[in-house]
């Protein structure tokens, strides 16, 4: 059974300009960003930003004053020149098409197969978008990024950008909180922040652990998610995988994600060439991206490893005597100074017995799923009996 050359590059040619959309566009941060076409690779092109600054007259007093400026400046998309060459055998696309096909009757496929194929390509060309928008940069070593500097290395040297007094965060929480508290206020209705998809995971957790009973974080696949009490979203983005940065910014008017779109910049063909009996595929597209106001954007760090969370001496308490209650078991305090739950390991330092009790107290209602008796001995001789009751 052979493939169907025919039909695989029929689809290409039909659906030229949606694939080249696709694989230019789709990117997540490019479609958070303010789109500027007609950007050539290798070029400059010009983002022309106005400033306005009103000044209030008097209207009691007759005649024209002019008040307040209007101020012009420059800032420019270097745009790369970015392509794809891949070939690919027919016969080891043949063995994938029929692999395919099977599934199909199966009815765990749905695409057709030139679809299904070809969308698998352009997902792999938005990864790589997506990583170059953030961590491009033209003296890098990896092909894939030294295309057009990144909006990291642009932030790192432009003048103006917010960095919170300490340079480094401990968590990523605590980077997120602080990045938000930097925000200008002119800006704070419009603006997001943005950090990677490995950074959102740890800070979800973060809330979930921080007890916010008021709060729950409704986090799709999408990873998105709002600070709790604002308006202020965050969004996982795998462009900032392993960078360890949180950005804040108006995404939407203050950064500009550019690309031709309006020439011949970007092309998208796929054949198949008789002469070397392979499939080639050739895609040509211009991208680059550019802050306008720099003085509106916060870049901040976080350390790679977050600091441990260490149980306090009454969180340690109540924990074990949760565990004594999930098994039904009662306390006891022996010669050696611990209170320990009878017949078990668990074993809390007796000098710590009180911020454990307090502990209980501030967990509220609920904390334990019943009274716990606390027997105190000296040797086999009971001296006395301690009820810790459940602050319901």
């Amino acid at each position: 059974m052979a493939i169907n050359v025919a039909g695989l590059t029929a689809y290409v040619d039909e659906q030229r300009l949606p694939l080249i959309k696709k694989a230019v566009l789709n990117a997540k941060s490019a479609q958070l960003f303010n789109l500027q076409t007609g950007c050539k690779g290798g070029g400059k092109t010009a983002l022309n930003l106005l400033t306005t600054n009103v000044v209030f007259g008097s209207g009691a007093d007759c005649g024209f004053t002019d008040a307040g400026s209007n101020v012009f400046t420059q800032r420019y998309i270097e745009a790369g020149a970015y392509k794809v060459n891949m070939s690919f055998c027919d016969k080891s696309m043949a063995k994938y098409w029929m692999g395919y096909e099977v599934k199909t009757a199966a009815g765990k496929e749905t695409l057709p197969f030139e679809q299904d194929f070809v969308e698998n390509i352009i997902a792999k060309v938005n990864e790589g978008v997506e990583k170059a928008i953030w961590q491009g940069d033209k003296t890098s070593q990896d092909a894939n990024l030294n295309k057009a500097d990144g909006l990291l290395k642009i932030l790192t040297n432009a003048n103006g950008v917010i960095v919170p007094l300490v340079l480094e965060a401990p968590t990523v929480k605590v980077a997120i909180d602080a990045a938000y508290l930097s925000i200008p206020v002119e800006v704070l209705p419009t603006a997001s922040i943005a950090v990677g998809q490995d950074a959102f995971r740890t800070y979800v957790l973060a809330l979930s652990a921080a007890n916010l009973y008021h709060y729950n974080p409704e986090v799709d696949g999408q990873m998105e998610v709002y600070i709790p009490g604002t308006t202020t979203k965050v969004y996982g983005l795998a462009g900032l995988n392993g960078t360890k940065k949180v950005v804040a910014a108006d995404f939407g008017n203050n950064i500009f994600y550019g690309t031709d779109m309006e020439g011949d910049e970007e092309t998208f063909d796929l054949w198949y060439s008789k002469d070397n009996q392979e499939f080639r595929l050739a895609i040509n597209f211009a991208a680059g991206v550019q802050v306008a106001f720099p003085d509106q954007v916060v870049l901040y760090g976080y350390s790679e490893i977050p600091a441990p969370v260490v149980p306090t001496d009454g969180e340690n308490v109540l924990k074990a005597l949760q565990d004594v209650l999930a098994l039904g078991l009662t306390w006891s305090n022996d010669q050696d100074g611990t209170i320990t739950a009878a017949n078990t390991a668990i074993a809390v330092p007796a000098a710590n017995w009180a911020q454990g009790v307090t502990a209980v107290a501030a967990a509220g209602a609920g904390a334990l799923a019943d009274d716990v008796v606390v027997t105190i001995t000296s040797g086999s001789v009971v001296d006395t009996s301690v009820v810790i009751a459940d602050p319901a």
